[in-house]
C-alpha cells in the first residue's frame, strides 16, 4: 500500500520498496568531520592481506550450493569449477592494490514479510544476494581482521553479537545468574534496555573509517576497506521484475560477511565512555543495577544515559 491505495504491478512494488530502503541509509552529518579519538594501545599494524591457494580452495569448495546466487548470475556450483590459481592471484591483486570490484558492489534486494500488516513497506526485512565471489574474498579479510582483534584484546568483552563461539544464550544465562545472586541477597534490580536504529544502515563511513586507523589499520588494506564501503548499489527484485539501481549513502552491507564485523569495530568505544559494563548482542543493549542505595542507583544509571547519549551524538547514532 502507498499514499492510501494498493499497488498490484510488480515493478512498482519493486520501485517503492528501492526508494524506502534507500532513503534508510541517508545520515544527517555524514559530510562532517570525524571526531579525534586516541589509538588503541598496540604493537600491531594491520596492512596487508595475503591469500593462499590451499585457503582459497577451502573456501570454494565448502561453498554452499544451495544458496540463491546475486545479480552476477554466477551460481555456486560454477564457483567450484573455477581456475582456483587465477581465482587466487584476483583477490590477492585487490587486496595489493587496495581496491574492491564494483560490481561486487551491487546487490540484489528480495522483501521479505517481517510481521503486522502486510500491505506496509516498512514490515518487510530486506534480504540482500550479494555476488558469491565477494564472499570468498571478504572472509579473507575477517579471518585475518578478527583474529588481530582478538590477539590485541580490542573487542568489549560483554559484546556477544557475531562472535564464534558466543551467543545469545550464553549472555542471557549470565545475566539471569547475576540477576537471581541479587534476588538471593534480598536486592533489587534496576534495568534499561536499549538499541540502535537502523544499526546496519546508518554506520557512518567515514567515522568507521577514523575508528579503523585508530586502530593501527593502514593501507592497501584500509583503502580496500574503504573501497568496499563507498559507492554501493541497491535495486530490489519482486516476482522477476528489478527497481532501478540505487546508491547507498551509509552503513555496513547486510548479508555480507565483513560487514557485521566492521558494525562490531564501529561501536566498541561505546564503553569507552565510562559505561559500567553494558551488556550488548549487535545492535541491542542492556543496563543493569543492583540496587544498595535507591537514589545513589537512579543517579548512576541516568549518568550511564547520558554517557550513552554522548557517544551516538558524536557518532551519528541513533538510540
Amino acid at each position: 500500500m502507498e499514499n492510501g491505495g494498493l499497488i498490484m504491478d510488480s515493478l512498482d512494488k519493486a520501485r517503492i520498496f528501492n526508494d524506502f530502503l534507500v532513503t534508510q541509509t541517508n545520515l544527517d552529518g555524514a559530510d562532517n568531520v570525524p571526531p579525534d579519538i586516541e589509538s588503541f594501545q598496540s604493537s600491531t599494524y594491520i596492512s596487508n592481506t595475503v591469500a593462499s591457494t590451499q585457503e582459497v580452495y577451502s573456501l570454494m569448495k565448502n561453498i554452499d550450493t544451495t544458496k540463491t546466487c546475486g545479480h552476477d548470475g554466477v551460481g555456486n556450483k560454477i564457483i567450484q569449477l573455477c581456475c582456483l590459481i587465477k581465482f587466487t592471484n584476483f583477490i590477492n591483486l585487490s587486496f595489493d592494490l587496495g581496491k574492491f570490484p564494483l560490481q561486487w558492489k551491487l546487490a540484489n534486494v528480495i522483501p521479505l514479510f517481517k510481521k503486522d500488516d502486510r500491505q506496509l513497506k516498512n514490515n518487510c526485512r530486506p534480504v540482500l544476494l550479494l555476488p558469491s565471489l565477494s564472499k570468498i574474498c571478504e572472509k579473507i579479510v575477517f579471518a585475518r581482521l578478527y583474529d588481530i582483534l582478538l590477539d590485541i584484546g580490542f573487542l568489549y568483552k560483554y559484546q556477544s553479537g557475531f562472535k564464534p563461539g558466543d551467543s545469545t544464550i550464553n549472555q542471557l544465562i549470565y545475566i539471569i545468574h547475576q540477576i537471581y545472586l541479587a534476588f538471593e541477597s534480598g536486592k533489587e534490580v534496576r534495568v534499561v534496555f536499549f538499541d540502535i536504529s537502523k544499526a546496519f544502515d546508518k554506520v557512518w563511513h567515514a567515522g568507521l573509517l577514523k575508528k579503523l586507523e585508530a586502530l593501527a589499520v593502514r593501507d592497501p588494506l584500509l583503502s580496500w576497506i574503504e573501497r568496499y564501503l563507498f559507492n554501493r548499489k541497491q535495486r530490489v527484485v519482486v516476482a522477476g521484475q528489478s527497481s532501478e539501481w540505487a546508491n547507498i549513502n551509509a552503513g555496513v552491507p547486510q548479508g555480507s560477511v565483513l560487514g557485521p564485523l566492521l558494525f562490531l569495530i564501529y561501536i566498541n568505544d561505546l564503553t569507552d565512555e565510562s559505561i559500567s559494563n553494558p551488556f550488548i548482542y549487535a545492535d541491542d543493549a542492556m543496563l543493569s543495577k543492583v540496587v544498595e542505595n535507591a537514589d545513589a542507583s537512579a543517579e548512576n544509571l541516568n549518568d550511564n544515559l547520558n554517557r550513552i547519549s554522548h557517544w551516538s551524538s558524536k557518532w551519528l547514532v541513533t538510540i
